[in-house]
């Protein structure tokens, strides 16, 4: 029980944390009047962090200390949803840094439209997904679901990652082969 407690605490401890430092970050961007289009891609992820330290974690610690079956299921979804928009906007936003690289002068011509739909796609894509599962009725399909979703999201930032090094890294080739020799 003791180390139950111990659990809780620090958990609270982080859920206060991830909160006060998202709210921070909002309160910054709408201080600033940031008018950048790619602030808006930052500004989702710190809004579904804030829900993960306000409303997923306090869940998760009114889990172990209460077994409800009612509190069981609410936790299982807001992680499963929570967690997986997480992941896929941190996707989005190694995609906007991809294209802002190697296509840099079409990248400042993206509407505030294309940011805005950026931001809910991981959104959509997620609740679907939890949807068609949960009428599906199938703990299998859910798994398998919730593991190729991850999957997809891993190989899309490590890929837009690879194709950032590789172009940054051909750019600095090129730089230094037209210096001229001494």
């Amino acid at each position: 029980m003791a180390r139950l407690l111990v659990f809780s605490v620090l958990f609270g401890l982080l859920a206060v944390l991830i909160t006060s430092a998202n709210i921070l970050i909002i309160v910054v961007f709408f201080r600033r009047k940031l008018r950048q289009k790619r602030a808006n891609l930052l500004l989702g992820l710190a809004m579904v962090e804030l829900l993960v330290g306000s409303v997923a974690v306090p869940l998760f610690i009114a889990v172990n200390l209460n077994s409800s079956v009612y509190l069981r299921s609410a936790q299982f979804y807001v992680h499963i949803i929570t967690g997986l928009v997480l992941i896929f906007s941190l996707a989005v936003i190694s995609l906007e840094r991809m294209y802002a690289v190697c296509r840099p002068f079409r990248h400042r011509t993206l509407s505030r439209g294309v940011y805005i739909l950026a931001t809910c796609t991981p959104w959509i894509l997620v609740i679907a997904g939890t949807v068609t599962a949960e009428l599906a009725s199938d703990r299998v399909l859910a798994a398998v679901l919730i593991s190729f979703s991850l999957l997809f999201a891993f190989v899309i930032i490590c890929t837009s990652f690879c194709v950032i090094w590789k172009k940054q890294r051909g750019s600095s080739l090129k730089h230094r082969s037209a210096l001229p020799e001494v």
